[in-house]
């Protein structure tokens, strides 16, 4: 028993080897990274949860046919008025989307979490 956690390079290539992650990470300021997600529709990611840290570029937002989900940012929150809000729970912001995915494994609780691919 495991949770699968991608970022979003690989998406396509799990997908393709009917290997269905839970999640994946994106936290990408440029807007190319929608790249990773065009021609995918509803149905190849079903299950899947697009995890994107606020500072992603919102073309990935737009292009993910999928449930999204964006961690609690004290700035977005400051940003959109959301003081009022009840606390969602937050996470270590990322540098990269692997360290978001390792983020992600060890606040769902994971322990261990193995890295495949990582370098």
């Amino acid at each position: 028993r495991c949770v699968i956690i991608c970022v979003q390079t690989v998406l396509r290539q799990l997908l393709a080897a009917g290997i269905r992650p839970h999640f994946v990470t994106a936290i990408d300021y440029h807007e190319i990274s929608k790249r990773f997600y065009e021609g995918l529709d509803a149905a190849q990611v079903a299950g899947v949860t697009l995890i994107a840290e606020a500072r992603a570029n919102p073309a990935i937002l737009d292009a993910y046919p999928g449930p999204i989900r964006v961690p609690q940012d004290a700035f977005l929150t400051r940003t959109l008025g959301w003081e009022e809000r009840p606390d969602r729970g937050t996470m270590i912001p990322a540098a990269t989307v692997a360290h978001l995915a390792y983020y992600m494994a060890r606040h769902l609780g994971a322990d261990p979490v193995v890295l495949v691919g990582q370098d």
